[in-house]
């Protein structure tokens, strides 16, 4: 069950990413050009910069773990990305939806 919840998240996720592009990149009133290699370009961009949080995240992770030994990464990651989801999302992500729903 709690694989199926995981899966879902993710698929909502990314159906909610790739309406967002769609309103933005093909909706908007500017025009964009985008071809194939500038889309595989934003996405290979989108992808390294997770990696980068990712490693980020453990740094942290192993850095917390001198104080705190018992702290198994896979738990102190899960409570780094929570934390940054729960501090960034109301801000600023809420106004980007506002103005995706306003057009």
């Amino acid at each position: 069950m709690k694989i199926l919840k995981k899966v879902l998240i993710i698929a909502i996720s990314l159906i909610f990413f790739a309406y967002v592009a769609y309103q933005a990149f093909f909706k908007s009133p500017w025009s964009f050009h985008l071809s194939a290699p500038k889309i595989f370009f934003i996405i290979a961009l989108t992808f390294f910069y997770s990696i980068g949080i990712g490693f980020v995240g453990m740094s942290w992770v192993s850095a917390l773990q001198v104080k705190v030994p018992d702290l198994s990464m896979p738990y102190g990651l899960r409570v780094y990305f929570l934390a940054g989801i729960g501090k960034y999302l109301p801000g600023n992500l809420g106004h980007h939806v506002g103005r995706v729903w306003m057009l």
